[in-house]
């Protein structure tokens, strides 16, 4: 009996990787029942792929987006400290006295004017 029925499963296997390769088991019942859901399977499938190829994409943009970005920092900090570096005071007051011009040493006075002063 058990040799019978591993000899049943030995030719069943056999008949489907026959049916397989054959092409018998496109016109069977089942895949024609089962057509729309095999090809929806095949949509979710081609979708699942795309959104993974744009998923890699996306990536791909951000990183040269980010490295980008930490190089205009650099290069905008690097741009302010020569900005700081040259607009300091006392070198702005060395430039200046060389061409006779000194820094006040009163203190500015502010004058305002409001309406009812000028009336």
């Amino acid at each position: 009996m058990e040799g019978k029925a591993e000899k049943n499963k030995q030719q069943k296997s056999n008949n489907t990787i026959a049916e397989l390769l054959s092409g018998d088991v496109l016109n069977s019942k089942f895949i024609l029942d089962n057509l729309s859901y095999i090809l929806f399977l095949l949509l979710l499938a081609a979708a699942f792929v795309y959104k993974n190829h744009y998923i890699k994409d996306l990536n791909k943009k951000i990183a040269i987006n980010q490295r980008e970005l930490d190089q205009n920092t650099a290069e905008f900090v690097d741009a302010k400290t020569r900005f700081e570096i040259k607009t300091r005071r006392y070198k702005i007051a060395k430039a200046l006295k060389e061409k006779g011009l000194v820094e006040s040493q009163n203190a500015l006075k502010v004058i305002r004017v409001t309406e009812k002063d000028s009336e």
